[in-house]
């Protein structure tokens, strides 16, 4: 049982096969057929290795009472659970292929508007490998992984228009808590904090929000945020855009020394590349280091760099992984960079990872200053992020965040 669905594992004597039902029946039956959706889209018009889905059910019109999935079980085991223990040779293949996956995913994606994705029903009976059996739909939000009294299901209408997304989102999320606010009934004074929901009581404390004033001074700011979000053309592209990208997704194979397939496809959905994360979750811890002005600063921000050394190299040359005199021609390459993130093994691999999605044609305007069309794409992609996850996130959510979305509001209403 996870925050989101309840998952069983079923061995017949010729298949072992597993099914899903959701833990919540609102929205998930939208959410079930476009989990569908999605992964045949990556299966078969991308090529990504993912469960073959062999029954669904988006009702709960059928015999199990609830929206559900039956696929195939995929060979091996989880990737996080083994990563340390494989051999260098096999991680970096391990990094080419994820690689070649991601980069496939997160290629331009002919369709018109941003949202989920779904089984085209005009079309029935066609070849799953066609694009024309796909159309982007609406985009409801999924369930909680855990209690928030300001929670409230919706569904944003797919667009052309990410900050139009962002936009329905947050009034959703902002009306479900202007709804519950309560006054105190002695009073009629709707300042401090009287919603009979001890839940939201307990949260808002924890946010250290005692007013609603307070609370809306942070909702003010992510709106402020959101309308002046400027995302450049090189990254409004549409892309296959995947929420949970990290390695206890990847089922791995140890004695083929394979990937065997791409769990968790519930949130992903077509938008723009800007919400594309840079590395799998796994390669993102790092040390902190503090930047000439002051400012604390991840490695990671410090990943647009120039490997003119790995460019001179021509496409293709790292395919043969496992020749053996190329691998640590490759290490040796990176050993001043390796010098300059103080040897941390993550991030070594993080520069592995970035030079093997240029091989496999992922595109450079996501990774470098490009003509100066903005500052640090790197930075301003996880800004996005953050906004993204916010107005998905709740209300609460905006609380907990509420420096950060004071911080970024003045700096966007500052005079040029």
């Amino acid at each position: 049982i996870g925050g989101f669905n309840a998952v069983f594992r079923a061995e017949f004597s010729s298949k072992t096969v597993i099914a899903r039902v959701p833990l919540t029946l609102t929205p998930s039956t939208s959410i079930v057929a476009s989990s569908v959706a999605t992964m045949s889209y990556a299966r078969f018009v991308l090529k990504v290795p993912c469960p073959m889905v062999l029954a669904w059910n988006d009702s709960i019109d059928n015999p199990v009472g609830l929206p559900y999935i039956i696929m195939e079980d995929c060979a091996g085991v989880r990737l996080d659970t083994v990563w340390e223990s494989i051999p260098t040779r096999h991680q970096i293949h391990v990094l080419w292929k994820l690689a070649e996956y991601f980069a496939q995913m997160t290629a331009k994606q002919p369709f018109p508007k941003f949202g989920r994705l779904f089984f085209d029903s005009s079309r029935l009976g066609k070849p799953l490998e066609d694009i024309e059996s796909y159309f982007v739909g609406d985009y409801p939000s999924s369930t909680p992984r855990r209690t928030d009294a300001t929670f409230v299901d919706f569904t944003v209408h797919a667009s052309t228009v990410l900050q139009d997304m962002w936009v329905e989102a947050y009034t959703a999320r902002l009306n479900a808590m202007t709804n519950r606010w309560k006054p105190d009934p002695t009073t009629g004074s709707d300042d401090m904090i009287h919603d009979p929901s001890w839940i939201i009581q307990t949260q808002l404390r924890n946010c250290q929000v005692s007013t609603w004033v307070e609370a809306m001074s942070a909702a003010n700011d992510l709106y402020t945020v959101i309308q002046g979000f400027d995302i450049p053309p090189a990254l409004s592209q549409a892309c296959l855009v995947p929420t949970d990208f990290a390695f206890r997704n990847v089922m791995y194979d140890p004695e083929d020394e394979e990937i065997t397939g791409i769990l968790d496809w519930d949130d992903a959905a077509i938008l723009p590349a800007v919400l594309i994360p840079h590395f799998p979750e796994d390669l993102m811890d790092g040390p902190t280091l503090m930047m000439g002005d002051g400012r604390a600063s991840s490695v990671s921000d410090k990943l647009v760099g120039d490997w003119s050394s790995l460019k001179e190299k021509p496409h293709g040359y790292y395919r043969d992984l496992e020749a053996p005199r190329r691998v640590p021609e490759f290490f040796g390459q990176l050993s001043d960079l390796e010098t300059n993130v103080n040897g941390i093994e993550g991030i070594r691999f993080k520069f592995i990872f970035v030079e093997f999605l240029r091989l496999w044609g992922f595109p450079g305007c996501h990774w470098a200053i490009k003509d100066e069309i903005f500052p640090a794409p790197s930075l301003y992609c996880a800004d996005a992020q953050r906004v993204h996850k916010l107005v998905q996130g709740g209300f609460l959510s905006w609380c907990l965040d509420r420096r950060w979305l004071s911080a970024k509001a003045k700096e966007i209403q500052k005079p040029m």
